[in-house]
């Protein structure tokens, strides 16, 4: 576990056939993960089937921009810390050969374990997300009571939320137990599966402890073929003959297996309160502790026994979340209160501690102190922070990094929109046409907050689900909203009455653009489409068709006639904005693509992905034109200067990179935050005279993009900063964070103005109006807001601008 790709599973293979998934909710016995149901899934799918859902159930749906994806995570075998690996030869007149499982073992501590793949092992987790954590905890009452009633004796405490995967096709295990000295395994295996493999084991003493190896058990059809002959494992003691004797391997072979739904690893939540009784349950198979698997299921290649006759070893539960929810639930906040309810998950121990996972968990949190981040008004606590987070902490161990008053984070937390999808038969249409709802108005609340109002914000909302994105057409006419509801809103863009409702994607909207005529809108949704609508028929004109996941943003063309789309299949695409016709598919990302977006003469095409790279195009031919490969974490936004000669990238490594179009090569490195880089660009003057960065470190840095000097550092948000934009003008910034403000900023003077507050949960998107005077926001709590900047003369007289420090 220490390696951080996970919990282990000492039985990856699918219990009952059915493979271990991101959204499972279920327990642990013996070394293999049970699901109970799968909570992102509906209550009618294959994956809850068997147990049903929870009373008053509602899926979680995945916001499909966390959902990461990686290639080769695992190549060949992984070993715990105390475990060392050596290669060897085959055995003369053998037809076992190397294939990544020709090597020997060696543990020369008391406990220890190893893997081998045939194939590189694949990983999908989803990035931390305080909207699955909420879910988490509104629900985990409702996930006991379904156990409960299956009859599963299973404390809540038990419970895992699955919310990572590492996955291969063929596999083999080992583990060392109380050995009390150093022991070796030896494997081989045939080329085509270690289902051929041969295990030895050796012991420098007569004291062998309890050492086990595994592989991937036979399916049904591998049962009825012959295994071909193998040479027999051996057991030797150095100084002493072995009285064991040999035993065979029972193994079918397996021919050219490609399903890669063997979990070998997962990330899980967990969720603990107060005053709650420790129980033991059996083993887990933990990275170096494990029950003995003694069901003859066919998995076991050989057990191998002691001279004496011993008692089964039986180890406590090894998982080092136990440690952290211990530390929230021990954590005295400021005004000396606790929190009641504790979620945690293996990947903010990761984060704490990346690249020094330590032993003692218990002590080394003790030592760290990370605050507690979040405390609501019903005493519960969350614990989310992300590596860069860690980092400040460790070099500030005594300071907590960032801290919310009650309202606030209740606010933030309230009503978790992503449980949520609207069920609306009538939004079903055939392609081309669409639902459309007769001209009217909201009524206008004036939004509520502790900081006084720059304006009083016309609220909009017609969604039933979180709104993901929202845009201004280029002659301010219309404002649409895309949502999780499956729906677009088109809107009067000067009071925001609906025009129409369109409704043909089948699952969320994320992603919106209007054409630079404004006639044409052009969305993107995780069913794969992306669609482009007439804006004046309110209808389907063209459907973009050839994605394999979530398109996650859309773009036209400076002139109108080319559409680019980036999507989580790992590509980007471009299309003929008139026919929909794919003209070209650019494949050279290697994960998630974040984004993708043309340079302002048209002549480049840049994306940025999870590989940790950007990539500039050729936007005429579609061939890659510079690879840009310096960053060392995800690349989250990437933005082209006025002049499209230069582009800058923000990233997870806390950097903001400025590099030259044509070239390739790196002008500014930005290391302005102490957190993840969320979003990026240029001012709109004609040189592109400065660059913004907005990180989760809760700030907004405005630099000289040529010499790197830092310009204005906009601090007023609680916490991360999930969105910032420039106004058309380049006059302000405007951005919003995950205290569900909007910010509005002077872009000469810092002076920022009065607080936009009043959004119920995340602001998932934000854009000027095209002459700058107005912001349109939206969130996940299903509303849309327009928001008038003040005149700033009458801001100044009403003194309630914040100079910013």
């Amino acid at each position: 576990m220490h390696r951080g790709y996970g919990y282990p599973l000492w039985h990856p293979e699918p219990p009952k056939g059915i493979e271990v998934q991101i959204g499972d909710v279920g327990f642990l016995r013996s070394g293999a993960f049970w699901r109970l149901f799968n909570a992102t899934k509906d209550d009618d799918a294959p994956q809850n089937a068997e147990n049903g859902v929870p009373d008053s159930y509602s899926p979680f749906h995945i916001n499909q921009t966390l959902l990461a994806r990686q290639q080769n995570v695992i190549e060949g075998n992984l070993t715990s810390v105390d475990v060392e690996q050596f290669d060897i030869e085959a055995e003369a007149g053998s037809d076992l050969v190397p294939v990544g499982a020709g090597m020997r073992f060696s543990c020369k501590a008391e406990q220890g374990a190893f893997v081998v793949v045939r194939e590189p092992a694949q990983s999908s987790s989803l990035h931390p997300s305080k909207s699955l954590v909420h879910y988490i905890r509104m629900n985990i009452e409702k996930w006991h009571a379904l156990a409960t009633a299956r009859d599963l004796d299973i404390p809540k405490e038990s419970l895992y939320f699955i919310s990572g995967v590492v996955k291969t096709n063929d596999w083999g295990l080992g583990a060392f137990l109380g050995n009390g000295t150093s022991c070796e395994v030896s494997v081989q295996a045939q080329a085509s599966s270690f289902a051929h493999a041969s295990f030895s084991l050796r012991a420098t003493k007569g004291h062998y402890g309890n050492t086990e190896v595994r592989s991937r058990p036979k399916s049904e059809s591998e049962r009825t073929e012959q295994a071909p002959p193998s040479p027999l494992p051996s057991i030797e003691s150095q100084g002493e003959t072995s009285s064991l004797g040999r035993s065979s391997i029972d193994s079918g072979s397996i021919r050219g297996r490609t399903e890669m739904d063997q979990c070998l690893f997962f990330h899980y939540y967990r969720v603990k309160k107060r005053f709650w009784i420790n129980r033991v349950i059996r083993a887990n198979a933990g990275a170096d502790e494990r029950d003995s698997d003694r069901t003859g299921d066919g998995g076991d290649i050989t057990h191998v026994d002691e001279y004496d006759v011993i008692e089964e070893s039986r180890c406590p539960d090894y998982d080092p979340v136990d440690h952290l929810l211990d530390y929230i639930l021990d954590y005295v906040m400021d005004d000396g209160s606790q929190v009641q309810v504790a979620v945690g998950s293996d990947t903010h121990l990761y984060a704490l501690f990346e690249g020094e996972f330590p032993k003692d968990i218990a002590a080394a949190l003790d030592k760290l102190k990370p605050p507690v981040m979040f405390l609501d008004d019903e005493g519960e606590g969350e614990f989310e922070e992300r590596a860069a987070w860690a980092q400040r902490a460790r070099n500030t161990l005594h300071t907590p990094i960032t801290g919310m008053d009650s309202n606030v984070v209740a606010a933030d937390t309230g009503k978790g929109r992503e449980e949520h999808r609207a069920q609306d038969d009538d939004e079903n249409g055939e392609p081309g046409s669409s639902k459309v709802e007769d001209e009217t108005k909201d009524e206008n609340r004036p939004a509520v907050g502790d900081d006084e109002q720059a304006t009083q914000p016309v609220i909009l909302q017609e969604h039933t689900g979180g709104v993901t994105c929202v845009a201004f057409s280029p002659d301010g006419r219309y404002i649409a909203s895309g949502s999780e509801d499956m729906s677009i809103i088109l809107r009067d863009g000067n009071d925001g009455s609906v025009i129409a409702t369109l409704a043909n994607h089948e699952e969320s909207v994320w992603t919106l653009a209007f054409s630079p005529d404004s006639k044409r809108l052009a969305s993107g949704s995780s069913d794969g489409f992306a669609l482009i609508w007439d804006v004046e028929q309110r209808s389907v004109v063209a459907v973009l068709d050839r994605h394999n996941g979530v398109v996650q943003t859309i773009a036209y063309s400076p002139d109108g006639t080319k559409i680019v789309t980036s999507s989580v299949d790992f590509t980007v695409r471009l299309w003929d904005a008139n026919t929909g016709e794919l003209l070209h598919k650019m494949e050279d990302h290697r994960a998630v693509v974040m984004s993708a977006v043309f340079s302002p003469d048209g002549r480049w095409i840049a994306s940025c992905g999870a590989d940790y790279t950007a990539k500039i195009w050729d936007a005429e031919t579609g061939q890659l034109h510079r690879s840009l490969e310096e960053h060392a974490g995800v690349v989250w936004s990437v933005a082209f200067s006025p002049d499209s000669r230069r582009v800058v990238t923000g990233s997870d490594d806390t950097t903001s990179r400025i590099w030259n179009a044509e070239t390739g090569d790196e002008l500014v490195i930005l290391r302005e935050h102490h957190g993840p880089v969320w979003s990026v660009s240029f001012s709109p003057d004609p040189e592109g005279k400065y660059v913004m960065s907005a990180s989760n470190d809760a700030t907004i840095k405005i630099c000289d993009s040529y010499s790197g000097e830092r310009v204005h550092a906009f601090d007023r948000h609680d916490t991360l900063v999930n969105a910032a934009v420039f106004s058309p003008d380049g006059e302000y910034v405007a951005s919003s964070a995950g205290d569900n403000a909007v910010m509005v900023w002077n872009t000469k003077t810092g002076v920022s103005l009065p607080q936009m507050t009043g959004h119920l949960d995340k602001v998932t998107g934000l854009q000027f109006s095209p002459k700058s005077n107005r912001v349109v926001s939206c969130s996940d709590d299903g509303t849309v807001r327009i928001w008038t900047i003040p005149d700033p003369v009458q801001v100044q007289a009403q003194g309630v601008a914040h100079e910013v420090q």
